[in-house]
């Protein structure tokens, strides 16, 4: 049997085309596959909850914001942004600058780097999307630093 999944598809497009691969018995929908970080949380809003009322599996690709949220960036003008002459994400709104500093605070505090924090913070959110609903945490991210975490936590 084969199976079918999107990439980057509104979720309107998505939930029209389960619907139909149903109706038709086409193969079915299995999953999708969209952009998910720190800096880029629009899957939240429709996306994944979309996802989990369908059943569908959900990819989540560039988790470091295509290496904003490693710090890296910020002091170079080396490397990414000036090789591929595309820029996926820069620092270019105050809520990715309070993201940023966010993610470099609680990673100098907890002694890792600031590409594990990303990381952790997107397992964290996949591991809650895959509990039943009444254990699901608030979806808060917990950390030692509660001033940094609050604003990991409330940036969308």
């Amino acid at each position: 049997m084969h199976h079918a999944a999107l990439s980057n598809f509104p979720a309107w497009r998505v939930s029209r085309a389960a619907t139909l691969a149903d109706l038709k018995n086409w193969a079915p929908l299995v999953g999708i596959q969209n952009e998910y970080s720190l800096v880029e949380r629009t899957a939240d809003r429709e996306l994944l909850p979309m996802a989990e009322s369908l059943g569908l599996g959900a990819a989540l690709r560039s988790p470091l914001g295509g290496g904003l949220l490693t710090g890296k960036y910020r002091r170079s003008a080396e490397g990414r942004l000036s090789d591929l002459g595309a820029v996926i994400h820069t620092e270019s709104t105050d809520q990715k600058t309070a993201v940023a500093d966010a993610v470099l605070a609680i990673a100098e505090e907890i002694g890792v780097t600031p590409a594990q924090v990303s990381m952790a913070w997107v397992r964290e959110r996949a591991a809650q999307s895959a509990r039943p609903r009444s254990s699901r945490s608030s979806g808060r991210v917990t950390s030692p630093s509660s001033t940094a975490a609050g604003a990991l936590s409330t940036s969308s």
